[in-house]
């Protein structure tokens, strides 16, 4: 046998057990996936426009702070070759 049968075989040994775990624990997953829709029904959700705002508003100051960062460190390497040359 090779090594991909290994793996096969493993692959289909934890099919089952993963099988067996939903058959005995069934519903306790559908209480709780039952619970996690009545929760996010009870969510206040962003509207579009305000969440493509505050997108754009990170974006221009990513934008603004990388230009900072990159004139920062060019005026001041600049400077310090100046200094030590």
């Amino acid at each position: 046998m090779y090594l991909g049968s290994y793996f096969k075989i493993l692959a289909g040994i934890a099919g089952i057990v993963a099988l067996y775990f939903i058959f005995r624990h069934w519903k306790r997953i559908q209480k709780f996936v039952e619970e996690v829709v009545a929760e996010l029904q009870k969510v206040n959700w962003t509207p579009r426009q305000d969440l493509i705002n505050a997108t754009l508003v990170v974006i221009a100051s990513a934008i603004c702070l990388g230009a900072f960062i990159t004139l920062t460190d060019l005026v001041v390497s600049r400077g310090l070759n100046l200094i030590l040359r």
